[in-house]
Formats: C-alpha cells, sequence, structure tokens
C-alpha cells in the first residue's frame, strides 16, 4: 500500500536539490547533507546537533503516537499501514482513538495488533441543540490528551488524524527536534507539516523554520504545555484556538520545509474536495528513509531573528507580478499590505486567505531555489529594516459599537467620523479588544463579516467571548448577536 502511495504522488521526489554546501543554515542545501554520516557524532551542543539520523528513540521514550478517527476506514487503513512500519515504530506507543462505535472502523484497528485501541463515546460534554462537526473533534481532541497525558503519562504526544500518510523518517523528526521544545521557551509544538510546501517551490529537505501560524496536522507537544492548556481548551474551533496571542503567548511552532506526512483527506471536517486538489495535494512529503537534520542551533530564537533580519535588510526588493523571474541570486524581499496577499498568493500558488508558515508576518519561500521572504508591512516588525513599516493612522480611533447589529459604518458615523478598512489590522487583535470589551469568556478566532467584536448574545454558542478573524474585516459587516470594534479616523 505504501508503494502505491508512492507512486500516486511520485512527484514529491522532485523537490530533490544540489547545491553547494553555505554557511547559512537556512539556505537551500544539497539533500547529501542529510544523509546517515557514519564516522560523525550522533550529538552535540546539547543535542542540537544531530549529525546521524537517530537509530532509536531517547528522548521520546516514553511518548506517544496517536491517531483521532470517526468513520473514514479507509483512509484510517492508509494511515496505519504507513505509521506501523515506518523505522523506529516498534519503539513507541502508537494508539488509534476512536470518536464512536463505527463498526469498520474497529475492524481496521483490529488488523493492526500493535496498536492500542481506545473509543470515545461521541456525544459533547454539554447538550447543544445543533453542534457543528468541529465541537465534537474539539472535545475528542481534548479526551484523548487528558488520557494520554493524565492516565498513561506520557511524557509528549504526537496527534494525526486518519487521513495522513507519514514518511519514513517521521519518528526520526521528532526524536532531533523534540531537543528545541527542551532547549528554547519560544517554541511550544512540532509539526510535520509545511503548509507552503508545494511541489512547485524548492524544498530543503533538512531545513527547519519557526512558525508562528499553529499549523496542526501532524504535530507534538509536551506534557507541561497541556497542564498549561487544558482547562482552558475550547468546546470548538481548537485549533484556531491555538493560534490566538492569549493562547500561544508568541510561542512558535518547529516546522520542516519538507513536509514529513501527507494529506490524503479530500473531504473532512474542515475541507472541501476542490481545495484539496488545488491545494493540500500538491504539497508533498519526504520519501527518504533516514535524514539527518544537522545543527538545529538556527532555530533558537535570537539565532533565528538574526538570520531574519539579514535577510530582510540585504535583501533585494520585488515587487508583484515580478515573482516570476527573480534576476540575481537573492534574497528577495516582497513586502506587502494583507489586503494585496491574494493577488501574490495566486501569483506564487499558494492558499489564499490567511497567511501561513511566518515567523512574525515575515514568510521565507525558496522560488526556483532563490529566497523570497514576504513582509507585512504593519504587523511584521522586520518591515522597518527596508523602511516600509505601515504605522497606524495618526487619528485612529478604536470605538465599538453602540450594540449589536450594527455596521463599523454606522459606529463611525455616529462619532462624524469614517470607518477605514485599512486600519482593521491594528484593531483585530485580542489584546485590544479586551482593552475595548469586556471578554468575560476570552478571545478565540472565527470566520464572518461582522469580525472583529464581542458576542453579546445569551443564546449564542460563544456568548461572553470576543472573536478575531484571519480573513479580511469589512467596515460594512453587522450581526444581530455579535458588538463590533471599530477603527475610526475623522475625514
Amino acid at each position: 500500500r505504501q508503494d502505491a502511495f508512492d507512486t500516486q504522488y511520485a512527484a514529491s521526489e522532485q523537490v530533490a536539490v544540489h547545491a553547494p554546501e553555505r554557511p547559512d543554515p537556512l539556505a537551500v542545501a544539497d539533500d547529501s547533507s542529510g544523509d546517515d554520516a557514519e564516522d560523525a557524532p550522533a550529538d552535540d551542543r546539547g543535542g542540537l546537533v544531530s549529525m546521524v539520523a537517530p537509530r532509536k528513540l531517547e528522548r521520546l521514550a516514553h511518548a506517544a503516537v496517536v491517531v483521532l478517527c470517526y468513520n473514514r476506514p479507509d483512509y484510517l487503513r492508509s494511515t496505519l499501514s504507513t505509521l506501523t512500519t515506518i523505522p523506529l515504530a516498534d519503539e513507541i506507543d502508537i494508539y488509534v482513538s476512536q470518536d464512536g462505535t463505527n463498526e469498520r472502523v474497529s475492524d481496521v484497528v483490529e488488523d493492526f495488533p500493535s496498536v492500542k485501541h481506545f473509543q470515545k463515546k461521541h456525544a459533547l460534554p454539554k447538550a447543544s441543540k445543533r453542534p457543528p462537526v468541529t465541537t465534537f473533534v474539539a472535545a475528542h481532541y481534548k479526551w484523548i490528551l487528558d488520557k494520554l497525558f493524565m492516565k498513561k503519562n506520557h511524557t509528549h504526544v504526537i496527534l494525526l488524524e486518519d487521513d495522513m500518510i507519514v514518511s519514513p523518517d517521521f519518528l526520526g523528526f521528532f526524536e532531533q527536534t523534540s531537543v528545541l521544545l527542551e532547549r528554547d521557551p519560544s517554541l511550544w509544538c512540532v509539526s510535520s507539516w509545511n503548509d507552503n510546501g508545494y511541489q512547485h517551490l524548492t524544498l530543503p529537505r533538512t531545513r527547519l523554520f519557526r512558525n508562528s501560524f499553529f499549523p496542526g496536522l501532524g504535530w507534538m507537544l509536551r506534557r507541561s504545555l497541556w497542564l498549561e492548556l487544558r482547562e482552558r481548551f475550547p468546546p470548538d474551533h481548537w485549533d484556531h484556538w491555538m493560534r490566538v496571542p492569549s493562547t500561544h503567548r508568541g510561542r512558535e511552532c518547529v516546522c520542516p520545509y519538507l513536509s514529513r506526512n501527507y494529506n490524503i483527506g479530500e473531504v473532512g471536517a474542515n475541507s472541501k474536495a476542490a481545495s484539496y486538489k488545488q491545494y493540500l495535494k500538491n504539497i508533498v512529503y519526504n520519501k527518504k528513509r533516514t535524514v539527518a537534520l544537522g545543527d538545529m542551533s538556527y532555530m533558537l530564537r535570537d539565532a533565528y531573528d538574526a538570520l531574519i533580519t539579514q535577510k530582510v535588510r540585504d535583501g533585494s526588493l520585488v515587487e508583484p507580478g515580478m515573482l516570476d523571474v527573480l534576476r540575481g541570486s537573492g534574497p528577495f524581499v516582497l513586502p506587502y499590505k494583507r489586503e494585496d496577499f491574494a493577488a501574490i498568493a495566486r501569483e506564487l500558488r499558494l492558499m489564499p486567505g490567511s497567511v501561513r508558515g511566518h515567523h512574525n508576518f515575515t514568510t521565507l519561500l525558496h522560488v526556483d531555489r532563490k529566497e523570497l521572504l514576504l513582509v507585512d508591512r504593519r504587523l511584521s516588525p522586520f518591515a522597518e529594516l527596508q523602511k516600509k513599516r505601515i504605522a497606524p493612522h495618526v487619528g485612529l480611533e478604536i470605538r465599538p459599537a453602540s450594540g449589536p447589529d450594527e455596521s463599523c459604518h454606522t459606529a463611525c458615523e455616529n462619532a462624524n467620523m469614517r470607518c477605514d478598512e485599512s486600519q482593521f489590522d491594528f484593531v483585530n487583535d485580542c489584546a485590544v479588544l479586551m482593552k475595548h470589551m469586556t471578554c468575560a469568556k476570552g478571545c478565540n478566532k472565527e470566520t464572518g463579516k461582522d469580525l472583529p467584536n464581542e458576542v453579546v448574545d445569551p443564546e449564542d454558542q460563544h456568548f461572553g467571548q470576543c472573536l478575531v478573524t484571519d480573513e479580511l474585516p469589512h467596515c460594512s459587516g453587522q450581526h444581530r448577536a455579535t458588538r463590533r470594534v471599530c477603527p475610526c479616523v475623522y475625514n
């Protein structure tokens, strides 16, 4: 079955690159740098140098991998077929956590005797008239994380869903990168997924990046983090909640440029077939059996910031429309405003909507083996290095609407001002909302034309929460259940 997948997605082999070794740790490197080196030390500098791919699990000796599933037995079989046969799989506890009692799913699990099977009743902690599918997903995540950390006492848990096949070095990747969570408190998870890991980009096999946008889709956390999160874990859209500043508190995830898992799920709780075929299907993954990641010290916060600072400061400025032919060796810097990102995403063939895979709103891509940095002019601290930073309007006033079902146009007009959509980036922030609204039940991310806001309808499932969005807010949005927060300026 793995061979069938390898044949079907053979395009992923096109990511191999061949360039001379360079001192820049984020530059495109020769794939041979990931080969095992028998005469090299396996570990150095507290584990930050890994010159030999792991032959056993040491830091993850008491870790677990869990596959969450519901009603997709064929996908689950594909996932377990790869996961149970990769190197080091016999050294870690592998679980399947099944939401509900679908017999075909249970039969699949029985075909893998090394896998431990948990079943959760398909129900929510509190009754809801019409619970969205995502509430069951959030309840399932909390249930299994409590079981594995609080009852089974695992030190780390790697979470997969039932539509993910994994790379041969999947476990070796997490073993090597786990040291970064120990050494740097500004890192809080490791993910095997790159949202921008498309086959038409150059994807260095051994290179990592810091990701401010929580990726999910095959990720690892430590027990200490779960102890911090579990009492506040949300009843819905748990992944959106992980992206809220009041949750992540500035911490980031470690991600590979070349993913270590592949998403085979055309349809799921949060995906549609058309979007899958256009984007997720073209994100490729590593096929190499063992990969040594080398010196990872560049991933520590100060070192990484210094590298990005140098690249932005010394880079050549480019504009949209110039990205198909980048002349010169680079790096190249493209400062942008968020309302321009959709056009940039089309040009680079990235997923539109949220800007993913960024470090403090600066995204480092490799286009034709040349470095391209997308720098948000309003939100990235690195934009000032090219004197492209856009500051808030000098006359910006942040004004809540007088009540629900009122647009920002109306809210600003009531104060003899106008709503300025270009200023939403300075308002669409949990910390800002908490200064102007009650936010009694905290802050979360959602979608909708009436965000940012506070939910004031007691019948709404988000009552008492403030909500921000990764979408572009508009002045015209309004909703009977919410009270908006608006960017107003004088005419």
